[in-house]
């Protein structure tokens, strides 16, 4: 939404012109959202943004400034994906006193919240100074679940207990009791 003239002379508004954020973000970890936002004849005038969650809370916010009479700015915001699920968000901002419209100084969005790191089980023969390497890199990523287990002190029912997406098997002796 843009302002509005009326008989050929431009309102005083503030406005969300465009919200965009990724539709999907994982859990734990923080995502972007970009507003868009135009102003007319409010020069200097100062604004509250904010990005609030379904039940009003605040979980980020900045001032804004408009330069000139006719101001467009684009804004971003980290924000934490910290619940699984559809979550809703509202981009709000503040209205001045004066403004010709109010309805477009407010936007929702949905991201889609999932817990999507990968279980991954690393079975190993027995101990070594790989695993120790393979578990740093893995656990660097935030997206992976590393757990090792070693086949000498691990029963075949325990491995089995759990499901996981990705299995590396480190050391295992081959038909020939050749280590590979």
């Amino acid at each position: 939404a843009a302002a509005v003239a009326v008989s050929g002379v431009m309102k005083k508004d503030a406005f969300i012109s465009g919200v965009s954020a990724n539709k999907l973000a994982y859990l734990g970890n923080n995502f972007t959202i970009n507003i868009d936002l135009g102003a007319y004849l409010l020069s200097g005038k100062t604004a509250q943004l904010s990005i609030k969650d379904t039940e009003g809370t605040i979980l980020s916010q900045k001032i804004i400034t408009y330069s000139g009479n006719d101001s467009y700015q684009n804004v971003s915001f980290d924000i934490p994906a910290k619940n699984v699920g559809k979550q809703r968000y509202i981009v709000d901002l503040q209205v001045i006193n004066g403004e010709f419209s109010t309805k477009n100084n407010r936007r929702e969005f949905i991201v889609d919240v999932v817990n999507g790191r990968e279980k991954i089980l690393l079975l190993a023969f027995s101990p070594h100074p790989d695993i120790k390497a393979i578990r740093s890199i893995v656990e660097a990523n935030d997206l992976f679940e590393l757990k090792v287990k070693l086949v000498n002190s691990t029963n075949a029912a325990e491995v089995l207990k759990e499901t996981y997406d990705i299995l590396i098997l480190h050391q295992f002796p081959d038909i020939n009791q050749v280590h590979t």
